[in-house]
């Protein structure tokens, strides 16, 4: 069985969940993140996956910088474009490709190599919380399905996926 990742998601939480504000005594705040905190995030969070559903061949796919849809329509996604992202949220990104052989391909998204690769390979099994998702026509392990795939085995999780 084949598991196909939507890395984008979990370099986002790895990244967001890692960040840490700190007050000074002057009242000054500054934000700071340590990368290795991030990687162990995502290192635990392939390991609970695993230990909910099994052994399997794990496939991370990550969106490309560049994006087609962003050429057809230029205000696709551009709601976010003013949004702040996580600090280490780059490096993450990077060390997935460079460590884990994560998978990204030139103005792609992740969700259409997810899609791409999960209907044109035998055996295989998106694991995303994105709902959009749920359109390709093949099997969609969300971290809900995976709670209750958990506690139908008796399996207590004891930190979030």
């Amino acid at each position: 069985m084949k598991f196909l990742i939507d890395a984008d998601i979990v370099a986002f939480k790895a990244a967001a969940s890692t960040e840490r504000p700190i007050e000074w005594d002057d009242g000054l705040w500054t934000l700071h993140a340590y990368e290795s905190e991030g990687i162990e995030y995502i290192h635990n969070y392939l390991q609970r996956v695993t230990d909910v559903i099994g052994q399997g061949e794990f496939k991370l796919f990550i969106t490309d910088p560049t994006n087609w849809r962003k050429d057809i329509l230029p205000s696709y996604k551009s709601n976010r474009k003013n949004t702040r992202k996580p600090l280490t949220l780059s490096p993450l990104r990077q060390y997935m490709i460079e460590e884990m052989d994560a998978v990204m391909v030139e103005a792609m998204e992740a969700d259409d190599l997810l899609g791409i690769t999960a209907t044109s390979e035998p055996d295989c099994v998106i694991v995303s919380e994105d709902k959009d998702l749920a359109t390709i026509p093949c099997q969609l392990l969300t971290l809900q399905r995976m709670k209750q795939y958990a506690q139908s085995l008796s399996l207590k999780l004891t930190t979030s996926i």
